[in-house]
């Protein structure tokens, strides 16, 4: 087969798969993209590749077990990309803008019941979809487990600023 046919044979193989990366990730996060503005150094496009598709990046960032990493093709060459600790670069140095584009209100309030990661993510799907949200738990501020993490991996002032997000 000539080299152009092989190509173009290989491009309409391959055009609809995610990377490796990409598709091991439950959230789907760009990876490449990620890794990409991270090697030049812009931190806030990497932030923004994270929120797009990560809810709550400042928490699960942190938390994030990075399954890409096993994915990752470099792993058969000597060495994965450690996304995970990207990551956790990435967040450090930028800040936290808050919720995205909310959109407008629809008058309607929901009660989330609960103060752990699920119910967090809940509330913050909730109020980017224009609903007024209140939550209900046990502890001051919410966070359920995460609460017991180490302050290395996960500062308690995070879980703050998340949820003074979501009463905003």
């Amino acid at each position: 087969m000539e080299r152009y046919k092989l190509d173009d044979f290989e491009q309409r193989c391959i055009q609809d798969e995610l990377p490796y990366c990409q598709a091991a990730c439950p959230l789907k996060v760009d990876a490449k993209a990620f890794c990409a503005a991270m090697a030049q150094k812009r931190f806030d496009e990497a932030r923004k590749i994270l929120s797009k598709t990560m809810p709550l990046p400042d928490i699960i960032g942190r938390i994030c077990d990075h399954p890409c990493q096993d994915a990752c093709i470099l792993s058969q060459k000597g060495g994965a990309i450690l996304i995970g600790k990207l990551e956790r670069a990435c967040l450090q140095q930028t800040k936290d803008t808050g919720l995205p584009l909310r959109l407008p209100p629809k008058g309607l309030s929901v009660t989330v019941y609960g103060g752990g990661l699920s119910s967090l993510t809940c509330a913050f799907e909730l109020a980017k979809k224009g609903y007024q949200v209140c939550m209900v738990f046990n502890d001051e501020i919410p966070g359920g487990r995460l609460l017991t993490l180490a302050q290395e991996v996960l500062p308690q002032e995070v879980l703050v600023t998340a949820w003074q997000n979501l009463q905003r």
